[in-house]
Order: C-alpha cells, then sequence, then structure tokens
C-alpha cells in the first residue's frame, strides 16, 4: 500500500495516509478531513469547509430558483392583465375598475334622467337597464381583476420573502 503525506488543514501536522484514502481524522486535533487530489497535488480540507461551502451553493441554487419562479409569475401576470383589459378601438385598453362602474352608473342615471325628461318611458327604462348592466358587468370584471392581482401579489410577495428569509438565514452564519 503507497503512503503519501499531507497536512492537516486544520492544525498543519503531517499525516501519512494511504494513496486512495478519501477521509482521514487528524491523529493530532482530531479534525475529520477531505484527501483532495489534483493532478500530482494532493491536500486535505476540512469538512467542515466542505459542508459550508454546499450550504452556500444550495443557497444560491434556491436562490436562482426563486429568481426564474418570479420572473415566471412577472410574465403569467402580463399574459393575465392583458386578457383582463377592455377592449379599445386601439386593442387593449384599460383595466376595469370599481372607479369606472361608478362612472357608467351615474352618467347612466343622468342619461336616464334625461330620457324621462325628454322621452316617452320605454327609452328611459331601456337606458336606466342598459346603464345599470354595463356598470353591474364592469363591476364583476373589475373584481374579477382584483381577485387575480391579489392573488399573483400574494404568491409573489411569498416568494420574495422567502429569498429574504435565506439570505438572511445564510449572512447569519
Amino acid at each position: 500500500m503507497d503512503m503519501v503525506a499531507v497536512s492537516c488543514q486544520n492544525c498543519g501536522a503531517p499525516l501519512d495516509v494511504p494513496a486512495e484514502l478519501k477521509h482521514v481524522t487528524c491523529g493530532h486535533c482530531g479534525t475529520a478531513l477531505v484527501v483532495r487530489h489534483s493532478g500530482s497535488v494532493l491536500f486535505t480540507e476540512t469538512v467542515r469547509q466542505l459542508e459550508k461551502h454546499a450550504q452556500t451553493m444550495q443557497v444560491e441554487i434556491r436562490q436562482l430558483q426563486i429568481q426564474q419562479e418570479i420572473e415566471r409569475l412577472d410574465r403569467e401576470w402580463v399574459d393575465i392583465e392583458d386578457h383582463h383589459r377592455l377592449p379599445s378601438k386601439y386593442g387593449h385598453g384599460d383595466v376595469p375598475t370599481l372607479e369606472l362602474a361608478i362612472l357608467i352608473w351615474i352618467c347612466g342615471g343622468g342619461f336616464t334622467i334625461a330620457c324621462a325628461i325628454f322621452f316617452q318611458a320605454p327609452l328611459w327604462l331601456m337606458a336606466t337597464g342598459v346603464a345599470a348592466a354595463a356598470g353591474l358587468v364592469i363591476k364583476l370584471l373589475a373584481d374579477s381583476y382584483q381577485r387575480d392581482r391579489k392573488d399573483y401579489l400574494a404568491k409573489r410577495d411569498r416568494l420574495v420573502e422567502e429569498s429574504e428569509a435565506l439570505l438572511t438565514r445564510y449572512q447569519r452564519k
């Protein structure tokens, strides 16, 4: 069995170990070591250093995964928000809001009053129904948009919080 000379990474003590050995414990300080072969060079590394390096890599990998999830979520949200936008003659317009629904109800009420003053009963009754229905449709669309937006923001906030917590835990170590 061929023996090689290496030094303990922790205390510097000389160690004679079999050439094919991968793990050793220093007889002087008791540190668990990994024997590394890099070409013709042999050296030791403490298991603690390797564990810390592995933990760093795990944190970095998870950070990348979270960033990719946030980017995917943002791209999905752009599509969802476009789907919610009200059609206009130039493509998609604004997203529906409660304010728009209220404005439609107010304008519809004004139009209904004008129709009641100047026209016969069927026209102002029809104006009332159209204004009420249009306002209701816009309100329902606004509610759906707000629900989807709230879900998107909650998912995104959870990912950002996970990322920040991961960094905080990592920086404490």
